[in-house]
């Protein structure tokens, strides 16, 4: 859907026109893990895109060989170790092609959903890896509609961030900082 939508309104940003970032998007779509997304854009002027295949092997090898701009950013998100999950979206008309790939991180096996409610935070699970020595969390505003213009521009036309870290669980007690934010 992301990169339908970036093709239809003709923009390149992880956010949407919602003001969602990629994990809440993936929240959004019952995903339970953690998600990190890459995305790539061919825009072809004066001509049209034959072999969206050949786009596809170019906007790809261009990630994993050609990033050093981006401090291989990219590349490390495609191998990292941890991702055991990928989707990707590809979308594409004759002057256009964009790809989004989100890698999930998805090792918990929940016994129940994960809950916020009257400042009680819940969670119950198995982790598949082994030992969890501490869970951050992170705040982000609730979201706002972006328009193109918005998008094409920082901070928005760049990497995106989890939020602002304001806790962690460790072990079988936890810290909060700016508990206000906690809404």
């Amino acid at each position: 859907r992301h990169a339908e939508e970036m093709l239809k309104y003709d923009y390149h940003s992880h956010w949407n026109m919602a003001g969602l970032k990629p994990y809440m998007r993936y929240t959004l779509a019952e995903g339970t893990g953690c998600v990190r997304e890459n995305i790539a854009r061919h825009d072809v002027y004066g001509g049209a895109i034959s072999d969206p295949k050949d786009v596809i092997k170019r906007l790809e090898y261009s990630m994993m060989y050609e990033d050093e701009a981006w401090d291989w950013g990219h590349r490390n998100t495609i191998l990292d170790k941890w991702n055991n999950k990928v989707n990707i979206g590809i979308a594409y008309d004759s002057d256009s092609l964009i790809l989004v790939q989100d890698f999930e991180r998805d090792h918990i096996i929940w016994e129940k959903p994960v809950t916020y409610k009257d400042g009680i935070l819940s969670l119950k699970g198995k982790n598949t890896l082994g030992t969890i020595y501490n869970i951050a969390i992170y705040y982000d505003p609730p979201p706002e509609p972006l328009t193109k213009e918005q998008l094409s521009k920082p901070p928005y036309n760049g990497a995106y961030s989890l939020g602002e870290e304001v806790g962690y669980i460790l072990g079988q007690s936890y810290y909060m900082v700016g508990v206000d934010y906690v809404h």
